[in-house]
């Protein structure tokens, strides 16, 4: 599910104030959560994570593949990667 942003105001509302905003913007991701399947969670997940690492520099990816691996996973992996 991809929200969009809504491109007109409320006429009925004034600016939020900053608790407002962060109580609605609970409400609305936790909506989201709630409709989503577990293939939906999944896809998001990857998404992002690959959206954040993307952003890391190669120290910083190396780095991480030490933090989710074992030594033998990770030498293998390294070795698949010098090919």
């Amino acid at each position: 599910m991809i929200s969009l942003k809504t491109p007109t105001k409320s006429p009925t509302l004034a600016a939020l104030n900053p608790d407002q905003r962060f109580r609605l913007i609970e409400f609305i991701a936790d909506r989201y959560l709630d409709n989503m399947d577990v293939d939906d969670l999944a896809r998001f997940f990857r998404e992002v994570q690959r959206e954040y690492l993307d952003e890391y520099n190669d120290d910083e990816l190396v780095g991480a593949l030490e933090d989710v691996t074992h030594e033998d996973e990770y030498e293998e992996i390294m070795e698949d990667l010098a090919k």
